[in-house]
Parts: C-alpha cells; sequence; structure tokens
C-alpha cells in the first residue's frame, strides 16, 4: 500500500539522531515563523502550521551544529545564513541560550535575527538585548526548549 509506504519512509526519517540535544522546528519569537530548509539547500521563513512538515524539522547536536539531513546551517560572508555540506567550522557551530533566546555564532556575540520587514533571510548581527527580533525557540513535540 502507496500509504503505509509514505509512513514508514516519514518514520524512518524522523527519528531523533543520537547525536542530537534537540530534534524539532526553529521559530523566531517575534515574527511567529519557522525555519523551513529544502534540499536544495535554500530556505524560507515560513508560517509554524503543521509544525511536523519535514523540511522544518532540524537538529541541534552536541557538537553545537544546527542540522537539516546532511546539511549544516552555517554563517555566511553576507552576514546571513546558508544552508552547506556539513563540515567542522567554527561558522557552523551555534550556541542557543534558552533563557534568552538568542541562537549565537559559537564564541561571538552574533546572532540570528530575522525581522520579516527588512529581509526575508535570517541575519546574523550583533547580539542585543533590545532586539526582538533575535528571540528563537526550539519546539520540539510542542513543547518549548
Amino acid at each position: 500500500d502507496k500509504v503505509n509506504s509514505i509512513e514508514e519512509i516519514v518514520n524512518k526519517t524522523l527519528t531523533r539522531p543520537d547525536q542530537a540535544l534537540y530534534f524539532g522546528v526553529i521559530a523566531n519569537a517575534e515574527s511567529g515563523l519557522c525555519l523551513r530548509v529544502f534540499e536544495n539547500q535554500d530556505y524560507v521563513m515560513t508560517s509554524c502550521d503543521s509544525l511536523h512538515t519535514y523540511e522544518k524539522i532540524l537538529h541541534y547536536d552536541v557538537d553545537g551544529a544546527i542540522r537539516f539531513r546532511s546539511h549544516c546551517i552555517r554563517a555566511s560572508p553576507n552576514r546571513d545564513i546558508m544552508i552547506t555540506d556539513c563540515e567542522n567550522s567554527q561558522e557552523n557551530k551555534w550556541d542557543h541560550n534558552a533563557q534568552d533566546g538568542f541562537i549565537r555564532l559559537r564564541g561571538e556575540k552574533r546572532c540570528w535575527t530575522h525581522n520579516p520587514g527588512v529581509s526575508n533571510k535570517v541575519q546574523i548581527v550583533q547580539c542585543s538585548y533590545s532586539d526582538p527580533y533575535q528571540r528563537w525557540k526550539m519546539v520540539q513535540n510542542g513543547t518549548v526548549l
């Protein structure tokens, strides 16, 4: 049965990796939009409806990488994030602090921000408590982490 085989594939591909501290969606607390990654290594910020849509499931690993399948999110030279093949680089190591909501480039004071009125991309800027668009939630099975 075709439906059963699709469900089996989804269940297998949505298995939480052993190295994942977190496995779910990443949402901007101010805009309410979620990060959605595509196979072609592009991404958009989109509605968080259907939170379990496969393209929105990311994992945050013990090594600080934020991954989608075999791809990692890294800092680009253009001050935004980009999706690339994973490599052991400081540009794809992140720290998330649930208290302040920042996703910070490890060892730096640069954080993710997404103001939909400014850009459709997630930008990396100087961390600032006064910027509400720098607050991010990691949501796993409906629980905010």
